[in-house]
């Protein structure tokens, strides 16, 4: 049986970057690519899938990039909605998240380098929740030298993984960040963070739920 693989999900870099999505993947045959009307001036830096974006298969797609936008079209090919989340300042990820009972995803934004998260409403129209992290001893946004961070979840959990790629000194350990996102109260936020410290830096990461099924006999 030929091994498929449904959709795949490119961004390109230059003044002109493209958004692409490539389906009907054969053993053969060529994917077609389907290009999103992303409109991205600088070289995206994140990519996302959003669960019921609009028209098309249901599944939409959310671009970053250095440009400072965040551009969310459908499964169809069709502008969704296209909006600055830091005031015109490079966008390093772009997350969507649906975790269970929340009716409309979820959209989480990161900073250059990460250091400040934004928990944003479907289109991106309102931010619900701001998280900003600061060097040690200061209440300003934590310096590129001391918090260089990669970002993943899984899109139906409500955690958020943040891992530093950075110390600050030779002495520290890396730290991981598990951030929970609460969707039970009137408006959804981040309300807790878990720290802890791993040997080596987490250049990137995967997310993935424990699909594990446990059958009686």
């Amino acid at each position: 049986m030929p091994t498929t693989l449904p959709l795949l999900a490119t961004g390109s870099s230059g003044s002109t970057a493209k958004v692409c999505v490539w389906k009907e993947f054969a053993a053969g045959a060529e994917p077609i690519c389907q290009e999103m009307p992303a409109g991205h001036t600088g070289a995206v830096t994140g990519l996302s899938w959003v669960p019921g974006a609009g028209s098309g298969n249901g599944l939409g797609l959310a671009s970053a990039a250095a440009d400072g936008k965040v551009v969310l079209c459908d499964g169809a090919g069709s502008l969704q909605a296209s909006f600055a989340p830091f005031g015109g300042e490079p966008v390093q990820a772009v997350l969507a998240a649906q975790p269970k009972g929340q009716a409309s995803p979820l959209l989480i934004t990161g900073s250059a380098n990460n250091t400040c998260l934004k928990l944003w409403d479907s289109t991106g129209t309102k931010c619900l929740h701001t998280l900003t992290f600061a060097a040690p001893g200061t209440s300003s946004m934590a310096s590129p030298e001391l918090f260089r961070a990669t970002v993943d979840l899984d899109p139906y959990s409500d955690f958020v993984l943040l891992a530093n790629t950075v110390t600050a000194g030779s002495g520290d350990s890396f730290a991981v960040f598990t951030l929970h996102i609460n969707t039970e109260g009137d408006v959804p936020c981040f309300d807790f963070l878990c720290e802890f410290g791993v040997v080596y830096p987490v250049l990137s990461c995967v997310v993935q739920r424990d699909c594990t099924v446990i059958t009686p006999h």
